[in-house]
């Protein structure tokens, strides 16, 4: 895997960690509204209010074809996991499952990478 390609990722999930607050609650709250989905940010357009995101459900996923995220949002476990997939310019996406885990009383986070 080529370097900079790593340093995209770490700083994915460096970012997407600094996001959890918003990120998680709203992958539940998808998942209690449609069941399992992936929750997509589009990181090209930012606005006062952050970058534009949605919950998007398994239906929707499994047309698009991209058999990776496909996987993911088959296997993750919504108690305690979520899919997100980042829309980036030149048209590139990098999908991630990420585990968040409660320790105390504040959320840390742990991911898995799994390459799109």
């Amino acid at each position: 895997m080529p370097e900079w390609i790593k340093l995209e990722r770490e700083g994915d999930l460096d970012w997407i960690g600094e996001n959890l607050d918003v990120f998680w609650p709203s992958a539940r709250i998808g998942y209690q509204m449609v069941g399992r989905g992936v929750l997509i940010v589009d990181t090209t357009v930012i606005s006062e209010e952050g970058h534009p995101f949605s919950y998007v459900n398994q239906v929707m996923v499994e047309r698009e074809g991209n058999e990776d995220v496909q996987r993911m949002v088959r296997e993750y476990k919504p108690d305690a996991e979520f899919v997100t997939s980042l829309l980036k310019s030149l048209d590139r996406v990098s999908s991630y499952r990420i585990e968040v885990i409660s320790v105390g009383s504040r959320e840390q986070w742990e991911s898995r990478v799994e390459p799109d």
